[in-house]
């Protein structure tokens, strides 16, 4: 993921901003780019696709880096499904 910026930053809004993206996108891999004035972010996200009678025999995909995604596949799913998936 790229975030550009169109005014210049300065060194310590550069260091705040790598805390910040680190944050945000839960990355430990955040690069600036003076030239082009952006980070780049790099992160590996796990997703979930479930489909079963607990879903209706829908597709329901869940991203287990999203707190909330996270808090509703917690809630949802029983133990014995997560181990199945090994989570």
């Amino acid at each position: 993921m790229r975030y550009f910026f169109e005014t210049k930053l300065t060194t310590e809004t550069v260091a705040e901003k790598v805390i910040w993206l680190k944050q945000i996108n839960n990355s430990r891999d955040v690069t600036f780019e003076p030239k082009r004035n952006s980070f780049n972010v790099r992160r590996t996200t796990t997703y979930v696709a479930v489909m079963d009678e607990t879903t209706n025999n829908e597709w329901k995909f869940f991203n287990l880096d999203d707190p909330n995604q996270l808090a509703s596949f917690q809630a949802i799913f029983d133990e014995s499904i997560k181990k199945e998936l090994g989570l």
